[in-house]
């Protein structure tokens, strides 16, 4: 007959080897299923993080002309047409840069309102108000400043507005941080600054 003494004696655990192992594979699994997310997640943050460099300066208010100011018309039904002129340059930048660029996007801030246009090329111009035209009314399309080049956009809005801010948009749809910014409330345009070309 066997004793109880006998049959706890015959009990074994698992043996070192075993669970070293066990401990071994989990260890590996667990970093295989963490590395799944964190390295793609990493790798796109990264990715994004550069996309933008090389453009930190490629859109900027061009000072040489007489742009860059506003105007007021006053209507006949008594409201205030605001009328503001840009001269916008691009950078000089390497040619699969600029291929990068899908648009201008052009912010309008004051008067309690924030305004975003994105000017891309081909894009129909208005000359409504709250639309955006060439300067040259006779240009039936947006165009964006060529590297090295400048194009003056004329905006109306019934919002006198304070800063105007440009961000580049790259071909992904990701828009870059700003470019430039100029305080336009305080630039109002000289009377020989035909704004009517």
């Amino acid at each position: 007959m066997v004793s109880v003494q006998n049959i706890c004696l015959d009990r074994r655990g698992i043996s070192p080897v075993v669970a070293t192992v066990a401990l071994v594979l989990i260890t590996v699994a667990a970093a295989m299923f963490i590395a799944g997310f964190v390295v793609p997640f990493v790798r796109n943050q990264l990715n994004e993080g550069t996309e933008c460099l090389g453009y930190e300066d490629y859109f900027t208010f061009y000072e040489e002309f007489d742009y860059n100011c506003y105007r007021i018309d006053n209507n006949p039904q008594g409201t205030k047409n605001y009328i503001y002129a840009l001269s916008i340059s691009a950078d000089t930048v390497p040619e699969e840069k600029v291929e990068g660029i899908k648009a201008l996007r052009i912010q309008f801030l004051g008067g309690g309102e924030d305004r975003g246009i994105e000017v891309s090329n081909g894009t129909a111009a208005g000359s409504n108000v709250g639309q955006i035209r060439m300067i040259d009314k006779t240009a039936s399309r947006l165009a964006l400043p060529e590297r090295g080049g400048v194009k003056t956009y004329i905006y109306n809005s019934s919002i006198e507005f304070e800063i105007i801010e440009l961000y580049p948009v790259l071909k992904n749809g990701r828009m870059c941080k700003q470019t430039d910014k100029i305080r336009i409330r305080d630039i109002y345009c000289e009377p020989n600054v035909d704004l009517e070309v």
